[in-house]
């Protein structure tokens, strides 16, 4: 493997054990590559590594090492994750990810909920894409009594405010 491979994977690893994004863990890890490779079975960042993964595990124990990479992978922090966990109980691990990478957060998601508690998450998707927000959707209805959330994205689009 050649050195930038390594400094990957060892990132990498990082995020996987500590929760952090890619960038954090890469900044986190230059000082220490530029200088010398990190020592077999260094247990420096031990106690960071394990409260990443057990901050994951702590809201999901199901959660798989694949499961876990993916998460750190995607910039997706403990916190994160338990906010959306806890909007989207049932959604598979794929599903709360995505939502986290289309920047639909939990606090998005709840506001959705009060206004239709049955409104399904690729309503929501779309509804972001189209940069419809909950509050605008509210401002439709007072206007508009009845008004669809597919209906508001067309107003939205052609430009007419509530």
């Amino acid at each position: 493997m050649t050195e930038d491979s390594d400094f990957k994977r060892l990132v990498r690893r990082r995020m996987v054990e500590t929760g952090e994004n890619y960038t954090a863990a890469r900044a986190a890890l230059r000082p220490q590559a530029a200088t010398a490779p990190p020592a077999a079975g260094s247990t420096d960042a031990a106690p960071n590594r394990a409260s990443g993964v057990a901050a994951y595990r702590a809201v999901d124990p199901s959660l798989t090492s694949d499961d876990l990479l993916m998460l750190a992978t995607m910039g997706l922090t403990p916190a994160a994750f338990a906010a959306l966990r806890g909007v989207l109980p049932d959604e598979e691990i794929d599903t709360l990810v995505g939502a986290h990478v289309m920047e639909l957060s939990a606090d998005t998601i709840r506001a959705w909920r009060a206004i239709d508690h049955q409104m399904d998450l690729d309503t929501m998707l779309g509804s972001h894409t189209m940069e419809l927000t909950p509050e605008r959707y509210r401002e439709y209805l007072a206007s508009s009594p009845g008004v669809t959330v597919e209906q508001a994205w067309e107003w939205v689009s052609a430009g007419l405010e509530p």
